[in-house]
């Protein structure tokens, strides 16, 4: 058995410990079947979530109100979850060496994107609950 001195100074007994550890990491790894699993299930959550939502919400406006507002949330986030998607099989598309000045401007992009919907939630809010005085 060697000491640890030597597996130290032994440079291919190193990569032979660095090849075992990358193996055993890549067998942790789950298989497709799970991460498809894992995304039924957040979905699900985020459905189910916007459901009690929604009921709390829409719901003293009347029926009408809580299927429409059910069903636009529900929308909604599916058309963001499409947009990541999308976003993310065109970052893919783009060389490794020019991925980070993409990637960079893609977070500056959703930073200024998430800060125009908080203006245009915040603005019909108060258009909603007659804080503004005006009408749509």
């Amino acid at each position: 058995m060697a000491s640890h001195i030597e597996t130290v100074s032994n440079p291919n007994r190193l990569k032979s410990l660095w090849t075992s550890a990358r193996r055993f990491a890549a067998r942790l790894a789950p298989s497709s079947r799970a991460w498809r699993g894992a995304t039924w299930g957040v979905v699900l959550a985020a459905a189910l979530l916007w459901t009690v939502m929604s009921a709390y919400a829409f719901a003293p406006a009347g029926p009408l109100a809580f299927v429409l507002g059910l069903l636009g949330g529900l929308l909604a986030g599916a058309l963001l979850g499409g947009i990541v998607m999308l976003v993310g099989a065109l970052l893919r598309l783009v060389p490794r060496r020019h991925g980070w000045a993409w990637k960079t401007g893609a977070g500056t992009l959703a930073a200024r994107l998430h800060d125009s919907l908080v203006i245009l939630a915040c603005t019909w809010q108060a258009l909603y609950f007659n804080l503004i005085p005006f009408r749509l």
